[in-house]
């Protein structure tokens, strides 16, 4: 269809092993791109057209996200509730989905199937299932078994020392933050 406009915003990693970030701001989605060259996400490569391993931009969330991750070992996470339908397609490699929103359900794998994915001329098995984030859908496709799918609630600030508001805290107090999950420096 020539000139047609599609339904859906469109997603892609590079080709090489990436880590696809979508976070809710508001009205839009920020999208951001890292592109590395093993499957452990540590070298990271110079995206083709960029400055450095990484692109950023935005997207509205107008319309329902088809992400497609590539064929390589990709990782991708979904941080808030979107308010629309996403739609992930593994391809080939190994991938790993994190979606942290307050809103969201556990996954719910489906039976799995023989994917049009080929290797050596033959289909590969693979898996997916659906997780429900507010009154909206996340639908994996094309995972392979040692793919990992965590489902939580985002990282938030369980404790402080001293307590917000407290009065008559000395200048050179040390102020102590605990986060209700493990936090990695530099993220």
């Amino acid at each position: 269809n020539v000139g047609a406009n599609p339904n859906f915003h469109f997603v892609s990693g590079t080709g090489a092993n990436d880590i696809i970030t979508i976070t809710r701001s508001g009205a839009i989605a920020d999208v951001t791109v890292e592109a590395f060259a093993d499957a452990g996400w540590t070298t990271a490569i110079t995206v083709p057209g960029e400055a450095d391993a990484t692109y950023s931009y935005t997207i509205p969330l107008t319309k329902d996200i088809l992400v497609q991750a590539g064929g390589s070992n990709d990782k991708i996470i979904i941080v808030g509730d979107l308010g629309v339908d996403v739609f992930i397609d593994g391809m080939l490699g190994t991938d790993d989905l994190t979606v942290s929103s307050l809103n969201a359900s556990a996954y719910v794998p489906r039976a799995a199937t023989s994917s049009v994915d080929l290797i050596g001329g033959t289909p590969i098995t693979d898996y997916g299932g659906t997780i429900t984030v507010g009154a909206n859908t996340i639908t994996i496709n094309n995972f392979e078994p040692a793919s990992s799918i965590i489902v939580g609630d985002p990282n938030t600030v369980s404790t402080l020392n001293p307590a917000d508001n407290a009065t008559g805290v000395a200048v050179a107090s040390n102020l102590v933050v605990t986060f209700s999950e493990n936090v990695q420096k530099g993220t």
